[in-house]
Parts: C-alpha cells; sequence; structure tokens
C-alpha cells in the first residue's frame, strides 16, 4: 500500500535487525541509528512498483533540498541483490533473486506480531525472519551526499525462518576439556 513517500511493503525478508538496540554508525561523532536490510523478493512486482513511485514522489517533492529546483535523478536507496553491491563486491547468497534496500532512523519503532501485539522480546525479531515493513522515501541533500534514502517507520513479524550469517556448532568446533587438563598455552 502506497501513500505519498509512504509504503506498506508486502512479505520481506528482515537482514542486519537493529531494531532494538541502535547500530554504531562508522563515523564516531554521528549517532547511532536503528535500521534493518529489507530483502524484497523479485517476484513481489507490486511492493517494489509502490517503492519506485514513492522514490519518484519524493524526488519531485524535493525541490526545498536542491535550492528550489528538482534534480532531474537522484540515486537510489534499492539494488539488485543478484548484482555487484554498489561499493563493490558481490552480496551473500540471501539476495539472490532479491531486491535489497536498507532502512534506518533515529528512533526506536514499534514492532508487532501477525496479530498487531507488540514484540518486546529481541530474540523474536532476528535477521532471516519474515515481516512487513512500514517505509517512508525520502530525498536528502547532505555534506556533498544527494539521493533518495529510505526510512524505517514500523515492522510487522509474520514468519520464522533459519536465522542469515553463520552459527557454529560447538559440539563439532571444541572437545571437553578436563578441569585438570592444562591451559592449552593461553
Amino acid at each position: 500500500m502506497i501513500n505519498g513517500t509512504q509504503v506498506t511493503t508486502g512479505k520481506v525478508r528482515l537482514s542486519y535487525v537493529y531494531i532494538f538496540n541502535p547500530h554504531p554508525n562508522d563515523d564516531p561523532n554521528a549517532p547511532a541509528k536503528y535500521g534493518v536490510c529489507l530483502l524484497i523478493p523479485k517476484s513481489d512486482t507490486q511492493t517494489m512498483n509502490e517503492i519506485r513511485q514513492a522514490c519518484e514522489t519524493a524526488r519531485k517533492d524535493s525541490a526545498g533540498k536542491f535550492n528550489g529546483k528538482v534534480p532531474t535523478s537522484l540515486p537510489l536507496p534499492y539494488h539488485d541483490g543478484d548484482k555487484e553491491r554498489p561499493n563493490g563486491g558481490e552480496y551473500g547468497p540471501e539476495c539472490k533473486g532479491m531486491w535489497v534496500i536498507n532502512a534506518s532512523t533515529n528512533k526506536k519503532v514499534p514492532v508487532v506480531d501477525r496479530h498487531k501485539q507488540p514484540i518486546t522480546d529481541s530474540t523474536e525479531l532476528y535477521s532471516g525472519c519474515w515481516g512487513r515493513a512500514a517505509i517512508n522515501l525520502g530525498a536528502y541533500n547532505s555534506h556533498g551526499n544527494r539521493g533518495i534514502a529510505c526510512y524505517i517507520n514500523a515492522i510487522q513479524k509474520v514468519a520464522d525462518d533459519d536465522p542469515l550469517g553463520s552459527s557454529i556448532d560447538v559440539n563439532a568446533t571444541f572437545s571437553a576439556l578436563d578441569d585438570d587438563d592444562e591451559d592449552l598455552g593461553l
């Protein structure tokens, strides 16, 4: 569903979930941000068409950020997960067949379950689960950088799935040690 520059997505996979606690910024002088990477299946053409339309609306509404002139184009916040990352390198296998869009905000956002009941346990929302996201697209022009950004407003968790990222089987990795074993050279 779209409303100007606001979009409520269809079912998306969540990755790099920093919704309950903010993620430190690369710039130590910048504040930490809440955020999530949305992996949108390429089969969900409705959500992507709405995001494209919201980006175009945000571009047309951006004259105030560009000395009264509307730019003819601006860098967009979504990328093809089957292609190379904008800064080089490949996306991970979870991004194949997906559109990738990073959404962030300076404030904590509401998180609810399928029945719109609040989720407060941070372990319930993890990289790999599926949800719907309420996002807002907006133009920015700051410190020589310009483009369309995606801001996260709320998340609804809709399904569990395998967690993304590597997990270690401690039973296969470590052997048990007796209390009288040496310190292993540490």
